[in-house]
């Protein structure tokens, strides 16, 4: 469904990431490992048109990113939940989701998949004529999944959605992420908690210093050693 090939960008003129080549497969959940700084997010932001790639391709569906703009992107069917959330706060609930169905491939039925958030969500129907920003670090997060999921994607780019929450909270947002999927739903994650991720993706590449320097199925890179120094802390 995605693929990079030697994708090279960053900020400006700081370069970032330096020939990164991934694939991420149809129905698969595919993650980003590495510490705070390793270049995930940039790779994030890259795919979502945020920053351009200055070598290299992006592929999406078999056809080239490179000319594509960030709302062309998510109309196209590549939709990222930022690091941070970065719901709209004072706006309501409510009120982000209809943001997040205003493409024109999610518009047709956003009444429809609005109610398909609560359904997933619950707590955001309970929460639906509030602000946005008074809600819990795990209720924003909720939020902004649900945002991104109204645009109907056929792949979510998840940054760091566990960043900051309750031990509680984030294993909600993993169970989530794996219901998902299960739902036949495509997804790369980027995110720190390197065990808790193995546990649900199917294959790993792990980033260092804006390079992949591992990749392999999650069950074998559990079990590299560099990884469970590194990483896993055994």
């Amino acid at each position: 469904m995605l693929s990079l090939k030697e994708v090279v960008g960053g900020y400006g003129e700081v370069q970032i990431i330096h020939g990164v080549s991934l694939n991420v497969r149809a129905g698969s959940v595919t993650a980003l490992l590495g510490a705070n700084g390793a270049g995930k997010t940039t790779i994030m932001l890259m795919l979502a048109g945020v920053l351009p790639v200055t070598q290299g391709e992006v592929l999406f569906d078999g056809k080239s990113m490179g000319a594509q703009r960030g709302h062309q992107r998510v109309n196209a069917g590549m939709v990222l939940v930022p690091e941070g959330r970065r719901v709209f706060p004072n706006l309501s609930v409510e009120e982000n989701l209809r943001l997040g169905g205003i493409v024109p491939a999610a518009r047709p039925t956003w009444k429809q998949r609005i109610e398909e958030m609560y359904e997933l969500f619950p707590r955001l129907r309970e929460r639906r004529s509030q602000a946005a920003g008074t809600l819990s670090g795990g209720e924003q997060q909720m939020l902004a999944i649900a945002r991104g999921l109204m645009a109907r994607p056929k792949l979510l780019l998840l940054d760091e959605p566990t960043l900051g929450l309750a031990p509680i909270m984030a294993q909600l947002v993993f169970d989530t992420i794996r219901s998902l999927n299960r739902s036949g739903l495509s997804i790369l994650i980027a995110e720190q908690d390197t065990r808790n991720t193995l546990n649900l993706a199917d294959e790993a590449y792990v980033v260092e210093n804006g390079r992949i320097t591992l990749h392999g199925s999650s069950d074998n890179l559990k079990n590299d050693p560099r990884v469970k120094e590194a990483y896993l802390g055994l």
